[in-house]
Order: C-alpha cells, then structure tokens, then sequence
C-alpha cells in the first residue's frame, strides 16, 4: 500500500517454488479491486484486510492458505503461539470462534461482498482499472512523476513523488482543508512522496473532485503547475477523447 506497486505474483511464485520455499501474499490493497489468483499463481498464503477495497473500517483480517502450507504447520515441530495459531482458528467447522468476533464488521462484510457480487468481479476489476489509469494520466499530465515504474502501478492506489519545489506538509494540510485526505510516505520515502486510494466505490465523480483538489494544493504548496490540467484528463477520458 505504502508504495503503489504491484508485484508479479505469478512470476515471483515460479521462483519462490523453484527453490523449495512458500508464497505468503500481502493482498490487503489489491484483493477486491483487482485480479487475484491464489491457486492458479501458486499463493501458499493470502492475507488481505476489511479496510481496503472491501470498504469497510479496519478490524478483520483473511487469511487463505493452501493445502501445501496447511500440511507444513500441522506437521512442523514447533510450539505454536496460541494468538497466531492458524490451525486452530481455521477450523470454523467446529461452529466456534477461537476469540470474541466482531459481529458488527462481520455484518458489514456481508453487505459489502453483497455490493462486490453484484457488481460483478470482472466490472469492478475493470472499474478500479480505468480509475487508476485516469488519475495516474491527471498526475502524469500535470507534470508530475509516478514513484512505481510502469507496468507494477496499482490500481487501487496511486504514489506520486513530491516535486522539489513543493513542501509535503504543506501539499497535505492544504488538502485536507479542501476536505481530502492524502497520505504522505512512509519510512525512507517520507516527505519524498503521496498517496492516492482509487479503491472500492470511488468513481468518476470522486475522481473529478480528489484531482480537483489535488490541484488547488499543489499550487498553495508552490507547484509550478497549470489548474485544471489534471482535471481536464480525466474529462476527456470519461468522455472517449
């Protein structure tokens, strides 16, 4: 999430199998808004997360494993912590929870998957698609230069580098005054870059008004940039230009 990039699962999974190892997967951005594939890209374990595309508050985590992993845990010779054992929580046929749900998120993912199935997988992936090509094509025409390379950008989350002109703090405050939250890096790239969630119901209308802002920001941190550049973009592609 932090970086906007993508990996290539399928190609890292080759590697990681060739050399006799298991595939843990941080899906937690992608799952719900773009293609995932467990079994047919070899993923040993999948971790994904309610506050994500699914659209929800932070509190649940999935978890999937495959029956090549399962058989590694039960067989291994080690005390498993009683908190992360997996085992013992994935044995839902017994009828009970290894500790207290929470029933209200639960019944918020069932309206949620509810939303996703109705829309269809292979419509909300093509959705969260054209929403991160137009937004990265804003960015892109605003002058601005995308931190992940071409080829690995996600689609439900965007980082753009900060120019050097421009103070993050700023480019953050003067957002969220206008009513949108970006975030900043994390680490290493703190201060160097932003992010943008694309993700779950945002749609054109949302888009228009995340770049619009975005702009407006920019220009209040000292971004030699044109206004209405971006927004002008996403027109013209919403619109078949």
């Amino acid at each position: 999430t932090s970086t906007g990039v993508l990996n290539p699962l399928a190609e890292i999974s080759k590697i990681v199998h060739n050399n006799g190892a298991l595939l843990m997967a941080d899906c937690i951005t992608s799952a719900g808004g773009d293609l995932v594939e467990m079994d047919k890209w070899g993923i040993d374990f999948f971790i994904s997360g309610s506050q994500k595309c699914y659209g929800l508050p932070p509190g649940l985590a999935f978890i999937a494993f495959s029956e090549k992993a399962e058989d590694v845990m039960r067989n291994r010779n080690l005390n498993q912590d009683f908190y992360s054992d997996l085992i013992m929580s994935s044995d839902v046929n017994l009828g009970i929870t290894p500790f207290t749900p929470p029933v209200g998120l639960i019944y918020g993912l069932q309206e949620t998957l509810s939303i996703i199935l109705e829309e269809g997988m292979e419509k909300r992936i093509a959705r969260h698609r054209k929403m991160g090509m137009l937004y990265r094509n804003a960015m892109t025409n605003l002058g601005l230069e995308l931190f992940a390379q071409e080829g690995y950008r996600s689609n439900t989350v965007t980082t753009t580098k900060v120019p050097d002109n421009v103070n993050p703090n700023t480019l953050s405050k003067s957002a969220l005054e206008l009513g949108i939250m970006i975030a900043g890096g994390q680490g290493s790239m703190k201060g160097k870059i932003f992010r943008v969630g694309h993700m779950n119901m945002v749609g054109p209308r949302e888009l228009l008004t995340i770049v619009g802002v975005i702009e407006i920001a920019l220009k209040q941190a000292g971004a030699s940039i044109q206004l209405g550049d971006g927004v002008r973009i996403i027109q013209e592609g919403l619109i078949g230009k």
